[in-house]
């Protein structure tokens, strides 16, 4: 885990450097219309960014959705498929290849049978990761490299949190102005054996939500992507039930440039709670029966 966090930086950069960065922003260029985004685990993440870049750059609608959400949708309302998959190789992948849309594979993948192969490139060694952490922030990074060429990656700001305990139970308060750093949470806390995780939407935090954390002790993760009045309410309410949080805030004016740092934050958080927990999401204890016979499976869904 610490051999791949200090290697984050590196990566990114060596990816960029070695990718044709022209030739995949004129791709990127030519989607238009509806667009379905589509990945699983970390790629889901790449897929909700990407959505977010392209609905703002490229002026289209999009929705993200799981692989299978794609056997009931009417897809008549779409033009474009968008695949986040960092191999390219799963059953998800070949699935998407049988549908009716114009598709764009966003991978490692150096060839495919895809009308639209998005691909990049590094020559440094492989990220050997159950949470991939670069596999995740790389192609992001290169999306945000789209958004705005002027794009740096940094990691100044504040990279370490002050946890007065290990926690296994989490409530994330987020929207659709910080779902990035939240998909991203959700995903590693289960999937990293971490604890449990809610995402409370901060308005529907009105119906009663607050219910959960009066039973159960829980370390409350607060995303703001640019600060409204109902972050300032919440938050005023919340620091006064006793409860352990962490507030992550963009530091920047651009909303679309605070996803990625609430991302990067919420990156390093995880390493941190993890590490308070003597867990390393590098290698977790996953199923051995359960992960492979799902990740291979190829029948009906």
């Amino acid at each position: 885990m610490e051999e791949n966090f200090s290697l984050l930086e590196s990566r990114i950069f060596n990816t960029i450097a070695f990718t044709d960065c022209e030739k995949l922003f004129h791709s990127l260029e030519k989607i238009k219309g509806n667009t379905i985004f589509v990945g699983a685990g970390g790629s889901r993440v790449v897929a909700e960014f990407a959505r977010i870049v392209l609905e703002k750059k490229n002026h289209l609608l999009g929705l993200t959705c799981s692989y299978r959400d794609l056997c009931y949708r009417d897809l008549s309302f779409y033009q474009n498929l968008f695949i986040a998959s960092y191999s390219g190789t799963n059953y998800g992948v070949q699935l998407c290849a049988e549908l009716p849309l114009k598709k764009y594979l966003f991978s490692s993948l150096k060839e495919g049978e895809f009308q639209e192969l998005l691909s990049y490139h590094s020559c440094l060694k492989k990220e050997h990761s159950f949470i991939s952490i670069g596999a995740t922030l790389i192609p992001i990074s290169l999306l945000l490299l789209y958004y705005d060429p002027t794009f740096s990656f940094s990691t100044t700001f504040n990279k370490e949190f002050l946890l007065s305990k290990p926690y296994t139970s989490f409530e994330v308060y987020t929207g659709t102005d910080t779902v990035v750093a939240a998909t991203y949470l959700e995903s590693t806390m289960v999937e990293g054996g971490l604890g449990s995780i809610i995402l409370h939407d901060k308005y529907d935090y009105c119906h009663g939500r607050s219910t959960y954390s009066k039973e159960i002790s829980t370390l409350t993760i607060y995303l703001i992507n640019q600060e409204k009045e109902l972050d300032r309410e919440l938050l005023s309410l919340l620091s006064n039930s006793k409860r352990e949080m962490i507030i992550l805030k963009g530091e920047t004016e651009d909303a679309v440039r605070n996803q990625y740092q609430l991302l990067v934050k919420s990156m390093y958080l995880t390493k941190q709670i993890a590490t308070l927990l003597a867990k390393d999401l590098s290698n977790i204890d996953y199923d051995k029966k359960i992960v492979p016979k799902i990740y291979h499976f190829e029948g009906e869904m």
